[in-house]
């Protein structure tokens, strides 16, 4: 009898490992799959500075320069503060709405965005593609497991930080006449 309580008690410990594993891989993938949402929709959508001078009305102006010898050929944003949206609205809106539904408890100081100069599209387009990279970091999933087993609470896996590039639309593909 004895040894069917620690073989149980461990078998069970292994059981609420596993299930804290797949909890934590899911917090992983669903702050993976939040970069792609964001790149996609800063890809598609306004983008949230005015980067080549051309939008009226812009948050911020930041301009990019991609023309050859350049030294501000990318512009890194972080969301705290700037033009982002909104995870307080409902519907969460923006950039952050369009990660928030994948990962809910996202925060406007974990998204980074940088606007890159890509050398992708037509030659002789008057504006550059931009390459845009959205990226995660400072999100961590909190661990039952330690508690269970009597260890301090509050104990918290921070998960990596991921980062997802796509290049900006580039709907100019024949020489103007």
């Amino acid at each position: 009898m004895v040894e069917a309580a620690i073989i149980m008690s461990l078998f069970l410990a292994l059981v609420f490992a596993i299930i804290e594993f797949a909890f934590a891989l899911l917090k992983y993938e669903q702050a993976v799959e939040s970069t792609r949402a964001g790149a996609r929709f800063a890809m598609v959508s306004d983008p949230v500075c005015d980067l080549f001078g051309d939008l009226a009305g812009s948050v911020a102006d930041c301009p990019l320069n991609c023309t050859a010898g350049a030294t501000n050929d990318y512009v890194s944003i972080n969301c705290n503060g700037a033009a982002c949206g909104s995870t307080d609205a409902d519907p969460p809106t923006g950039l952050l709405g369009a990660m928030a539904r994948m990962i809910p408890e996202i925060a406007p100081e974990n998204v980074n965005l940088i606007y890159a100069c890509s050398g992708a599209g037509f030659e002789q387009r008057p504006i550059p593609v931009p390459s845009i990279t959205v990226s995660i970091e400072g999100i961590s999933h909190p661990l039952i497991l330690p508690t269970l087993f009597g260890f301090e609470a509050g104990v918290a896996w921070d998960i990596p930080s991921f980062s997802s590039t796509r290049l900006g639309e580039d709907l100019e593909t024949v020489p103007p006449l």
